[in-house]
């Protein structure tokens, strides 16, 4: 059974999806798919004056921002050009589960505890896996927009 070209992103990012709200029930996959957003931070603190410590939050979910759109730009520009196998879809969308994911618990931990650090923030990890979940669909989404905005390109002329 193969996969739809035409719809691959979507249906690939829906399986990272379902994957990743099964992944929420063992807690611990949760709490350690937000490392890279802490090896950030420590960088930030290291650099920027941390008091208040949300300047250290902000520029985290900014660069986190950034580097969550990096592979869609690269998508955005190569997609038009030249097909774009799974492999680089489900390549891009590894990628994507732990900077969507980050990204998902550093925006839980700046709109639900101001950036406030107490012994419970860890799961706050496990309360914003379930939302950032969806993120994956949404870029999958993203990336047939941009692979089949090409193929719609290429039928036109």
């Amino acid at each position: 059974m193969g996969i739809n070209k035409r719809y691959s992103g979507t249906i690939i990012g829906g399986i990272f999806t379902a994957v990743s709200l099964l992944f929420t029930k063992t807690f611990i996959v949760p709490i350690l798919s937000v490392i890279p957003g802490v090896i950030v931070e420590f960088f930030f603190a290291s650099i920027i004056n941390n008091v208040p410590y949300s300047n250290v939050g902000i520029a985290t979910i900014i660069t986190l921002a950034i580097l969550a759109f990096l592979p869609l730009a690269i998508i955005l520009f190569k997609g038009r050009v030249q097909e774009i196998p799974k492999r680089i879809i489900v390549g891009i969308l590894v990628i994507e589960y732990f900077l969507i994911h980050t990204l998902g618990f550093y925006i839980y931990w700046a709109t639900k505890q101001n950036f406030r650090s107490d012994g419970q923030l860890i799961f706050g990890a496990i309360s914003s896996f379930p939302a950032s979940s969806f993120g994956l669909v949404a870029i999958g989404f993203i990336i047939d927009l941009i692979k089949n905005s090409r193929n719609d390109v290429s039928l036109a002329s």
